[in-house]
């Protein structure tokens, strides 16, 4: 029995995990990035709750580097900015679950639409 299709379904399900892998790649990626900006956009000196953090961690590095204010600055800095990206990671992955989601969703509604296939028979017992 042969195959109408010109397409190997061996060959289309890697090229298919490819682009699905891709395609998350950029979406993690992207929203990664804009999840960060916005919570970015929010720190400025204006923002009360930010100057604390800082002066803490500023406080508490300044011993650490033997008083050298600019240092504890800068490791303050480093520190909020690991806390804004993980933020930012954890809002990512709370995007890309809804979207896996409703892309269950929506092959859950096709499910019915399938094409059932008949069985092939059973080769007779004199074929080999």
């Amino acid at each position: 029995m042969e195959s109408t299709s010109t397409l190997r379904p061996t060959a289309t399900r890697p090229t298919t995990l490819r682009v699905g892998i891709a395609g998350c790649g950029t979406l993690l990626n992207d929203r990664t990035n804009l999840h960060f900006l916005r919570i970015a956009e929010h720190l400025n000196s204006t923002n009360t709750a930010l100057t604390n953090l800082l002066k803490r961690a500023s406080i508490g590095d300044l011993a650490v580097n033997g008083g050298n204010s600019l240092l504890a600055t800068g490791q303050a800095l480093k520190q909020l900015r690991v806390l804004v990206v993980r933020e930012a990671q954890t809002q990512t992955f709370a995007d890309i679950f809804l979207v896996i989601m409703a892309c269950f969703v929506v092959a859950t509604i096709l499910v019915p639409l399938l094409k059932n296939t008949p069985t092939p028979a059973a080769p007779p017992a004199d074929a080999h």
